[in-house]
């Protein structure tokens, strides 16, 4: 057979693609990428967003291409209101800053500190009213933010979750012992020990299967030890010290 005619180059088509790709370079490595303008989203209404705006500034003036948008986010959760933030950008200098709030669900109880939704012990927070109040043992309340004792907190937060949820409006308090014994109580009710942080959907249901055949027992001055889930007790609930302001 004979050879196949050889297709001359098409030194244009190299020529454009060529300056194709040193156009894109150049716009990626241009200050006219850099960072120019910032939108906040996921802040509560009246939030002032100046503070948050401001972590976004080392990108000013940084092409696009060498911004690293991790160090702007790392500014942004320094702030204890700040669960989770998340910098994304194009390469016309705009920017959509996305923030998760942190939602206080209790206050710890002589601390300036909350218990957020997500488990993380946060100093600074001002909790809303009517959050639950979380006692804790003095030794266990300074250890490692994250964790209480050998306990993680966001047990604790679950808990909330779920005492808000089957009994919303009630006067709970939660309380965590130097032992790392899990309770809540009433002021002038009942006091509900779980025990360690696990087997909380037995230790539930026998909460609520006793509540269910006693509807008054919240509101009994007695102790529940639903420790051991099948075999829950009840005695009498003693008088106790008032804690020293």
């Amino acid at each position: 057979p004979a050879p196949r005619p050889r297709r001359p180059i098409s030194w244009s088509r190299l020529a454009w693609a060529a300056l194709a790709v040193n156009l894109g370079a150049g716009l990626m490595a241009s200050q006219a990428t850099s960072l120019q303008s910032v939108r906040v989203v996921g802040v509560p209404d009246g939030t002032q967003t100046k503070p948050l705006e401001k972590a976004v500034e080392p990108l000013q003036g940084v092409p696009f291409f060498r911004a690293d948008s991790a160090v702007s986010e790392a500014l942004v959760l320094q702030m204890p209101e700040v669960e989770s933030a998340k910098l994304e950008r194009t390469l016309f200098g705009r920017g959509l800053l996305k923030i998760e709030w942190a939602e206080p669900v209790a206050r710890i109880e002589g601390t300036e500190a909350v218990l957020t939704r997500s488990g993380r012990i946060v100093y600074g927070l001002a909790a809303p009213d009517g959050v639950m109040t979380l006692s804790l043992d003095s030794v266990q309340s300074t250890t490692a933010p994250g964790f209480i004792g050998p306990y993680p907190t966001l047990e604790l937060a679950r808990l909330v979750d779920r005492i808000g949820a089957a009994m919303p409006g009630e006067d709970w308090a939660l309380a965590m012992d130097r032992a790392g014994i899990i309770s809540i109580s009433k002021p002038e009710g009942v006091k509900l020990i779980f025990g360690a942080p696990d087997d909380w959907d037995q230790k539930w249901k026998t909460w609520e299967r006793l509540i269910a055949s006693e509807p008054t027992l919240p509101d009994q001055r007695v102790i529940v030890n639903v420790t051991a889930p099948d075999w829950p007790t009840k005695r009498p609930r003693p008088a106790e010290t008032p804690k020293k302001s």
